[in-house]
């Protein structure tokens, strides 16, 4: 059983200035290894981490560059259980709840 997910991010590194692919860890749904792409429905299923019935939720994320092994936080954007959009988060931001998720809209 797994702690994370992971999402591939293309994008250039803001710290080696390289375009790489971001393996982004994050926790929100089955948290079982399951790896996305944008537009990936979220997978749920017996060890879950939030809710389905958010409509709207972001997500904080960590990953790491493969070329300079640079560290970037990233934000995850989840509507209606899909990976809408993965951008840089700002570093030392204070968007997330202790869960590691904010829910912006909820059918709860």
């Amino acid at each position: 059983m797994s702690r994370f997910n992971r999402i591939f991010f293309s994008h250039k590194c803001s710290e080696c200035k390289q375009a790489v692919t971001f393996n982004v860890q994050f926790r929100y749904g089955e948290l079982d290894d399951h790896s996305y792409t944008l537009g990936d429905r979220i997978k749920w299923g017996t060890n879950n981490k939030g809710d389905a019935r958010h409509s709207h939720v972001i997500v904080d994320g960590m990953g790491f560059c493969p070329k300079c092994r640079g560290t970037a936080g990233f934000i995850v954007k989840i509507h209606n259980n899909l990976i809408a959009d993965v951008s840089f988060s700002i570093p030392d931001s204070d968007d997330f709840e202790e869960s590691g998720y904010t829910i912006l809209e909820s059918f709860i």
